[in-house]
């Protein structure tokens, strides 16, 4: 068996996938969906058999998948490297591959995913939690010049949408059971551990954080996603995509 060994740590924030021949999938890894933790509970059908990989590695494909590098990498393999979005994944995999095995990944209520990140990059950049009222503001500003990060690149390809299947952050161990039964693999809800999580503040809700000015930012980036999932401020329809 020829399997190519990790990179090693160094400076390129990398967002992993990650391809199973054995089970013909492939997941495709957004940002603040807990994708984390969806991403470490499938990896083992990715890997050979008793195969450790460390938190932070570089990528691996071998005869039984790709596993793409996750944490902060410098040097090694870049065909299979950061945020890869869908269409580059199936030009590298192939048609035939990529129509024929199950393409999965997560999604959230954008306004809710975008408070999250807010706060996520707080933690990462070493800030501290201030008051709601300053934290609301200091929010509205990074609506307005920073914002939330785009994920429809891993879901559209060619204004197409490519996917199988999706798990829902709000619906997270029902739809991960469907996952499991659809690829042939065991659903054990304990392997799922919350990873990044902890660093939104409990007053920090979706009614708390929002201006409507926040919101109409909100509602212009993410209206692809509002539509075609079927999302809306927290309070309104979720039913979107039948799956």
């Amino acid at each position: 068996m020829s399997t190519r060994r990790f990179g090693k740590p160094g400076n390129t924030e990398t967002t992993p996938m990650l391809v199973s021949h054995r089970h013909r999938f492939i997941y495709l890894k957004t940002k603040k969906t807990a994708g984390t933790s969806v991403e470490l509970y499938f990896e083992p059908f990715c890997v050979p058999p008793e195969l450790s990989r460390p938190e932070r590695a570089g990528t691996l494909v071998s005869e039984y998948g790709i596993v793409g590098s996750r944490g902060k990498q410098h040097g090694g393999r870049r065909d299979w490297r950061a945020h890869m979005p869908a269409k580059k994944i199936r030009d590298g995999l192939g048609d035939e591959t990529w129509h024929h095995y199950l393409r999965f990944a997560t999604i959230r209520n954008p306004y809710d995913k975008a408070v999250s990140a807010f706060f996520f990059k707080k933690h990462r950049r070493g800030g501290s939690v201030g008051d709601p009222a300053r934290e609301r503001d200091a929010f509205q500003i990074w609506l307005e010049t920073d914002g939330p990060p785009m994920d429809s690149n891993k879901f559209m390809i060619d204004g197409e949408y490519c996917l199988s299947d999706v798990i829902r952050y709000e619906s997270l161990l029902p739809d991960l059971e469907r996952i499991c039964t659809r690829v042939g693999v065991p659903f054990e809800p304990h392997r799922l551990t919350r990873k990044k999580s902890g660093m939104r503040p409990p007053w920090a809700t979706v009614d708390a954080m929002y201006s409507d000015a926040g919101r109409r930012i909100v509602s212009e980036r993410y209206a692809l996603e509002i539509e075609m999932f079927g999302y809306a401020f927290p309070g309104g329809s979720t039913a979107g995509r039948e799956q």
